[in-house]
């Protein structure tokens, strides 16, 4: 497991990089696109969902964190960049790229501080596939629900949406920069629930004007 330590650093500081710049950038805004915004959200959470719960189900049965890692991180990556470009970027905040640094420090303080975290490590994984997958089924039945053009929409948020889906990217990367550092790399993973359960919400009042 030590030899393939230095790829999991890797592509945890690469997919945390991606998540980081998506962030920071505001994404484009164009009328005629509110279906395609709300297609790209949805395979954006198709891929996360596999990869958060592939992720899971290995680690509850296997327990052994190399290789697993790296195929989750890679999704994660590719998930981000598709997300960017499919939505596009209008111009980049240099207030999110500080404000995003600053949460991140924030929660690598916060793990260390926690004492009692070790006997529910192998959770916090579980949880977040447990909130990714509601958010997933959300934006798809958003899809379906426009495409059918039952109610006059507009997506003003998809901009906090897409943001927000790029701060899980950016802190599931950071949590596999941390995953020899339990508490840590548990802390990460619990923030990021917490973002999908902010984005669950959003696109769950968006929803409710199909029902």
């Amino acid at each position: 497991m030590e030899e393939v330590h230095p790829i999991i650093y890797w592509f945890g500081f690469v997919t945390a990089f991606a998540g980081l710049v998506g962030y920071s950038s505001k994404p484009l805004y164009e009328f005629d696109r509110h279906e395609k915004y709300v297609e790209a959200i949805a395979t954006f959470y198709l891929i996360t969902a596999l990869s958060f719960l592939l992720h899971a189900i290995y680690r509850l049965f296997y327990r052994k964190l190399a290789y697993v890692e790296i195929g989750v991180v890679v999704m994660l990556l590719a998930a981000s960049i598709y997300l960017m470009v499919y939505t596009g970027i209008e111009k980049f905040d240099i207030r999110r790229f500080k404000d995003a640094l600053l949460y991140g420090a924030i929660t690598w303080l916060m793990g260390q501080q926690l004492q009692v975290v070790k006997e529910y490590f192998l959770y916090a994984v579980p949880v977040l596939s447990a909130f990714t997958i509601p958010v997933f089924l959300v934006s798809v039945y958003l899809f379906y629900s426009i495409r059918n053009k039952t109610v006059y929409f507009t997506f003003e948020e998809h901009d906090k949406i897409i943001s927000s889906s790029f701060f899980v990217i950016y802190l599931a990367g950071l949590s596999t920069l941390f995953v020899d550092i339990p508490n840590v790399h548990f802390t990460f993973k619990i923030v990021a629930s917490g973002v999908l359960l902010y984005i669950l919400y959003k696109l769950g009042n968006i929803a409710r004007l199909f029902v």
